[in-house]
């Protein structure tokens, strides 16, 4: 019987190569986990993970428009009002060039606010006490504790009154180049 190493050595590596992935720890890959890509001096969020990109402010020396919807503190902030205004606000953003954005879930913004705030990386907000961010799930308005506010990450349900700030994100058909 003849036996072809190359074939062996080949199968030996393919073999190692993706066993090695299937155990790469988080700290492995945590790095390359976000990158920041500006366009017209808007900025996106690019998380690699999930291929979701999320508006993320703008240059600080621009006067255009930052992407992020403020919701003051204020009494007819009711429920339906806000997910209504929410829902247009992210539909007809046109930011950094892109005109397909939504309306985050409560599970995309809550993996997007506890990672950030585990690997200390920086989320824009326009108002730096933003206590809570917007989300839909279930057709059901929902906020999500950002930094500022403990336990972090946490969801609360939406209640009459209070102030939030809204994070549209959009699908990447495929990841931008940093």
């Amino acid at each position: 019987m003849k036996i072809n190493y190359y074939q062996i050595l080949l199968t030996f590596i393919l073999l190692t190569t993706s066993i090695s992935s299937l155990f790469a720890t988080e700290e492995d890959n945590t790095s390359q986990r976000f990158s920041t890509i500006t366009f017209e001096k808007q900025i996106i969020l690019q998380d690699n993970y999930s291929k979701l990109e999320w508006v993320n402010g703008k240059d600080e020396n621009s006067s255009i428009a930052d992407g992020f919807k403020k919701f003051p503190k204020n009494k007819d902030n009711i429920a339906i009002t806000i997910k209504n205004e929410s829902k247009k606000y992210c539909e007809e953003l046109t930011f950094a060039t892109y005109k397909d954005w939504r309306v985050p879930t409560v599970e995309e913004h809550q993996t997007l606010i506890q990672t950030a705030k585990e690997q200390n990386f920086s989320l824009y907000y326009t108002f730096k006490e933003c206590p809570r961010v917007i989300a839909i799930s279930d057709n059901k308005l929902a906020t999500i504790n950002t930094h500022n506010t403990q336990p972090t990450a946490k969801i609360i349900p939406w209640k009459e009154g209070q102030a939030g700030g809204l994070r549209c994100v959009r699908d990447a058909e495929a990841p931008l180049a940093p």
